[in-house]
């Protein structure tokens, strides 16, 4: 048994980091969505939780994170997503705990092995206008995990600024 659990913890590894150190090229991104808004749909069959940005009258801002494959590795590139919404008239804003909520905050995480939106389970995010298309906006967030076989909690910071394009 301990011959397995070795060989097993050795593919792991070699699936999940490179030899020499962090690998593959991370990108970031964000954009504010004007005339958007955020609306959840729950998929009781599957327990996933399904989120999507669709024509409204919010602000939606949008952050991602993408990690490219490591060379040599084929299945471990990832992109990491959080979006929230505001009433599109209001120029600074604190939001907390459950009232993450009611900002539809969500975490979208995507790779090869994974396609899911998270809750947001405790965080906050704040953010002020600096000027007509910018905004700065400051977040913590935690996610909750859809379904026992789900991925673990995830905590996304972001520290940006956003211009709207």
């Amino acid at each position: 048994m301990k011959p397995t659990l070795l060989l097993l913890i050795s593919i792991s590894t070699s699936l999940c980091s490179c030899d020499d150190g962090p690998c593959g090229v991370t990108t970031f991104g964000h954009e504010i969505l004007t005339h958007k808004s955020i609306v959840y749909t729950p998929d009781s069959t599957q327990h996933y939780q399904n989120f999507e940005i669709i024509e409204g009258d919010h602000l939606v801002f949008h952050f991602f994170r993408h990690h490219d494959n490591c060379p040599g590795v084929a299945d471990d590139d990832y992109t990491l997503t959080m979006a929230f919404e505001i009433d599109s008239s209001i120029h600074d804003f604190a939001i907390r705990d459950s009232a993450l909520l009611g900002a539809h905050c969500f975490v979208h995480r995507s790779g090869t092995w994974v396609n899911e939106d998270f809750f947001v389970k405790e965080g906050f995010i704040e953010g002020y206008q600096t000027g007509p298309s910018k905004w700065v906006i400051n977040a913590v967030v935690m996610t909750v995990p859809n379904h026992p076989h789900s991925n673990p909690s995830y905590t996304v910071s972001v520290h940006q600024i956003f211009q709207k394009k």
